[in-house]
């Protein structure tokens, strides 16, 4: 599909977002505070982030985080909760997903390779 093309109004940007480790591991730790109390996180927003090849492999919960456009190519998710998160338009090809809970998320037009798919819950999960 091309990314110029969408007929649902979406326009991704010509450049993804770039953001370091650092960022992405800060972008964590007060999602995880906003799932405890939404009145002193922050929810995880991922729009349009270039996050090829990074490693979400420490049990990481990013339930109801925005990955809309997300570039997730060779990313490797391993007990990764995506639980109601929009991952509508993200690319996970080449990513492995191994033990990653999709229940009802949005996979609208996500784009991803079902042979690195391993033990997934995709309950509920819709757009597929």
């Amino acid at each position: 599909m091309n990314r110029d093309s969408y007929s649902e109004g979406y326009n991704s940007p010509r450049f993804k977002r770039y953001i370091d480790w650092k960022e992405v591991a800060e972008i964590i730790s007060r999602h995880e505070m906003w799932l405890v109390d939404s009145s002193k996180g922050i929810k995880a927003n991922f729009q349009d982030c270039l996050l090829k090849g990074f490693r979400f492999e420490q049990a990481t919960d990013l339930r109801g985080a925005n990955l809309l456009g997300a570039d997730l190519q060779y990313a490797k998710l391993h007990n990764v909760k995506l639980c109601g998160a929009n991952l509508k338009y993200a690319n996970l090809r080449n990513a492995e997903l191994n033990n990653v809970d999709f229940y009802r998320a949005n996979l609208q037009s996500t784009q991803f390779d079902y042979e690195y798919l391993n033990k997934a819950n995709l309950e509920g999960a819709f757009g597929l």
